[in-house]
């Protein structure tokens, strides 16, 4: 178990997430929660709220497009639709820390492109795959083989299946 993974907050982390795994989860909806920066300002940023949780997932701008992708533009009408995400190592200015991506969905009838545009970058193409709940089979959308994966939500998410 990671360290920060003990000192579990109201926002779902990264580290809580089984490493190699995949989880899915329905989102319940999203909304705008205001949240004091490190400097202390206040800052209002998008969460992901889900069905099999209390707690929140703060949306990043990469994975906001990625949903967009899949569900449409308009947030509400996310809700019901379910979501897999996975913990990966990300870029964080020169560092490589651990963060949520999102893999695709079981709700998709075929992969689906999303450019994700993010401000000082070049557009970059990522391709969300139709999973299954809890379990994947055959290789990625690139052919590469994939690893056999678990629903292991409830240990990612402090709570009950």
């Amino acid at each position: 178990m990671h360290y920060r993974a003990m000192f579990r907050g109201d926002y779902i982390a990264a580290v809580e997430l089984p490493e190699g795994r995949e989880v899915t989860r329905t989102i319940r909806d999203v909304r705008m929660v205001a949240m004091e920066q490190s400097d202390g300002t206040v800052k209002e940023k998008p969460v992901c709220y889900f069905r099999e949780s209390d707690r929140g997932w703060v949306l990043n701008r990469t994975n906001a497009e990625c949903l967009a992708a899949m569900f449409g533009e308009d947030t509400a009408d996310w809700s019901g639709s379910r979501v897999t995400i996975h913990r990966e190592q990300v870029s964080l200015g020169r560092d490589k820390v651990p963060g949520i991506r999102v893999v695709g969905s079981p709700d998709l009838d075929r992969p689906v492109q999303a450019e994700v545009k993010l401000p000082r970058r070049k557009p970059r193409k990522v391709t969300l795959r139709v999973t299954g709940d809890g379990k994947r089979s055959g290789p990625e959308p690139d052919g590469q083989p994939v690893p056999p994966e678990y629903d292991d939500a409830a240990a990612a998410f402090g709570g009950e299946e």
